[in-house]
């Protein structure tokens, strides 16, 4: 058995410590001009704003194009609510006119939302002494 003096134990040892204290060289890192580095900024930043551009466009054309579509179907849908309201309450018709056009088409279209005047009913007349502290009867 070797003992602590024995000289492969010693050679072991030093061959370790030479291991862990070399650092390996490291690569220099590559270094590129300031001057490419804006070129290639610039060329990107032009590249963007292009396709930024396009989708603007895009996204006005279809704007657009939803803007006409709902200018009409509101267009075509006043000329129906016209006819279909001309016979209503007054009461329902300044509930109607919170609705859009399109809206009160769907609503008068229904078939449950169907008034007719006969079934309505006047409202009840105002009492005079409304407001007024409740009459208590006097017990004497």
């Amino acid at each position: 058995m070797p003992t602590k003096e024995d000289p492969e134990i010693e050679a072991e040892q030093t061959e370790d410590a030479d291991k862990v204290e070399t650092p390996k060289a490291e690569k220099p890192e590559k270094m590129v001009p300031q001057s490419q580095v804006d070129a290639l900024i610039k060329g990107r930043t032009a590249e963007y704003l292009k396709k930024l551009r396009v989708v603007e466009d895009e996204y006005a054309d279809f704007k657009k194009s939803v803007e006409d579509r709902e200018k009409e179907a509101n267009d075509a849908a006043k000329k129906k609510v016209a006819e279909l309201r001309k016979d209503l309450p007054e009461g329902v018709i300044r509930l109607l006119d919170k609705l859009t056009p399109v809206e009160q088409l769907d609503w008068l279209s229904d078939p449950a939302n169907v008034i007719d005047k006969k079934h309505i009913e006047p409202l009840p007349k105002e009492r005079g002494d409304h407001g007024a502290p409740p009459r208590v009867p006097v017990i004497v």
